[in-house]
Formats: C-alpha cells, structure tokens, sequence
C-alpha cells in the first residue's frame, strides 16, 4: 500500500495540552501520529475517509509533528527534528560573489529582506532571521538567496520553502447569568 504522508490537516486546541487533528485520508490506512520522532499514535483504526484523533499537543511550544498512513503490514519512520522558528539558512558561496541577500515571502506578502552578508570568501555561509517566522493559520514561507557582483547585479542561488503553522489557543467560555433581574456577563480564557 505504501505510506502517504498527509500535508492538509487542521489542528485544533481542546485545551491548553490536547489538540485534535482531522484530515481526509484512505480508508482502509491507518493512521500514525508522532510528536519529536515519538509515536503518540500507532496504526490507528478510523471509519471512513474524514478522520481525526486528540493528541497531547501543548499550545505555544515549537513541535516536530508527523502525520502518515500506511497499511497493517507498514511501520513508518518519523521525523524527530524539533523545529525552529528561526531556521538556519545555509547556502554555497559564489565565485564572483561581493555580497549575498537573504530574502522571504511569507504566503501572498511581499518578499522582504532579511538578511545582508558580505563574502569572505568561504565555501557555505548561513543566516538566521532576526525574528520568529509567523505562523499563524498556516504560512508557507519562501526563502531566496541572491549574490551581488560588485556592480550590484544579482542572481538567485537558492531557493528554500519552509511551512510554519500555530496551533490556535483553545477556545475560552463565555456566558450570562441572571441574578435578582440583573445580567452578569463572564468571560474565561477568550482569545483575542
């Protein structure tokens, strides 16, 4: 049957620890789940095409999440790198190279650039982004490295596509009480 890594599933937080994954997948597959190159879930059993299961999958903390398929007979590998929101990116020098820029477009924005180095003549050269890439709802991010000649001409070296995504905070309460005729409004844990 093979194993079908699956790219398009939503995560939502239950609570501040647990978050529910659903996809659409092959039916007679079953699912594996890994957090940090741990399986949470094992061939997991699922009726019909739209799956989901709850994972211990804490908000706010930079994971490495793999979701596959496979079938009985299969046992997957996963992914055990924990992502970095402000990835490494490293590249090869160029020859006549004077400078290097460091450009990213996150989702549908404008490209921006993020980085200037100039060449030292090393054979690999890296850079960081200064701040943590946004991931919220998902953004795909597309990193281009340009090297200048020294008249200020470019030329794309490398291109690099990293996807980032947040798991949303879980959804607070929110109520009325009636008390004498008097309403009391509260509010707990309501996203902003």
């Amino acid at each position: 049957m093979g194993v079908t890594v699956i790219e398009n599933f939503t995560i939502d937080a239950l609570d501040g620890n647990t978050s529910r994954l659903s996809w659409t997948g092959d039916a007679a597959k079953r699912a594996w789940i890994a957090l940090d190159g741990n399986w949470v879930i094992k061939a997991a059993r699922h009726s019909g095409t739209d799956k989901q299961s709850d994972i211990p999958l804490p908000t706010g903390t930079p994971r490495a999440l793999d979701l596959v398929e496979c079938g009985t007979s299969e046992t997957p590998t996963p992914i055990s790198f924990i992502p970095e929101l402000r990835p490494e990116i490293s590249f090869d020098g160029v020859t006549a190279a004077a400078s290097y820029r460091v450009y990213d477009t996150a989702g549908t924005n404008a490209e921006t650039e993020i980085s200037r180095l100039g060449e030292t003549g090393a054979d690999r050269y890296a850079v960081r982004p200064t701040q943590k890439l946004d991931g919220e709802n998902g953004v795909w991010h597309r990193f281009r490295v340009a090297a200048y000649d020294g008249y200020g001409d470019s030329e794309t070296t490398e291109t690099k596509l990293l996807y980032v995504m947040d798991v949303p905070p879980a959804p607070g309460t929110a109520g009325a009480t009636v008390i004498e005729g008097d309403v009391f409004l509260y509010v707990n844990n309501i996203p902003s």
